[in-house]
């Protein structure tokens, strides 16, 4: 274990493909350093009337990109806390990730192993990257931990039928993306990008399970999985059935008719409120 030591400004910068980035120096309750790096946007343009399409890749920042404080979670019911925090806001433009090392001065020049740890509460409902403060598993471990946001319930799942199909399973794509953001960018924290281990717990774990039944989506020699799998029962939100689901509650926000309800494009453009009443019908 190296000797403990002080981060300097130059230990909490990142030169990458993307820029410049800044991160903060950190201390945990045993007095180990660490730095962590919050806010990294890895996700863009799903804003607004995008808010139901496919998420656009992060490549460069214009200017240093100041990773200093926790993004928002994305948009989700705040009639829950999150264990005991709760996000201060919430928006669409929420895709970014978290990133704690141990303590840049301790690095040494090694490639540390990376988690990329994915959460999710309530059937996907609940989620945000700032709850856990993975600066002590970073620095403990000698790792390097990514958490991402991805899009939650009515925005991330929700199914639009055959004809929009490649826009099904936002949230899946947008953990997707973190994850070759994570396999293009780690490197320049110290992370080995051919030693990246996805963590998935809760209703995230069902997703990550999905995942690795896929490997040309996610080829890894191992994973780990916590709490629930494919083989916990949740709500059938596939076929007809979803799209029944997403049709009634299309009509009970009113942005569909009775008359014509066939394609589900209008709740990109609601207002947050309307979007609670479409979250709440299905």
């Amino acid at each position: 274990m190296p000797a403990p030591c002080l981060d300097t400004k130059q230990d909490l910068l990142v030169k990458s493909s993307l820029g410049v980035i800044h991160g903060l120096s950190v201390e945990t309750a045993d007095g180990r350093g660490a730095r962590a790096f919050l806010g990294i946007p890895f996700g863009t343009n799903v804003s607004a009337e995008r808010r139901f399409e496919l998420a656009g890749s992060v490549d460069n920042f214009t200017s240093p990109f100041f990773a200093v404080e926790q993004g928002p979670a994305c948009l989700q019911p705040l009639m829950y806390k999150i264990g005991q925090h709760l996000p201060k806001n919430i928006s669409d433009d929420c895709l970014t990730v978290n990133v704690y090392t141990p303590s840049g001065c301790s690095l040494q020049g090694e490639a540390l192993p990376v988690l990329f740890f994915t959460t999710g509460w309530m059937s996907y409902e609940l989620n945000w990257n700032g709850m856990f403060d993975w600066q002590h598993l970073a620095s403990r471990g000698r790792l390097v931990v990514v958490a991402p946001n991805y899009r939650l319930g009515v925005v991330g799942f929700l199914n639009r039928g055959a004809n929009r199909s490649n826009t099904s399973n936002l949230g899946v794509r947008d953990v997707l993306l973190a994850w070759q953001w994570t396999r293009k960018h780690i490197a320049a924290f110290g992370g080995d990008p051919g030693n990246v281990v996805p963590v998935g717990h809760g209703s995230a774990s069902i997703m990550m399970t999905g995942l690795l039944c896929r490997p040309q989506l996610l080829d890894v020699r191992r994973a780990v999985l916590l709490s629930q799998s494919l083989f916990t029962p949740i709500g059938n939100n596939s076929g007809p059935t979803g799209l029944a689901r997403t049709r009634e509650a299309a009509l009970h926000a009113e942005c569909c008719t009775a008359s014509d309800c066939r394609n589900i494009s209008a709740p990109g453009k609601l207002f947050l409120t309307q979007l609670w009443v479409f979250l709440r019908a299905l």
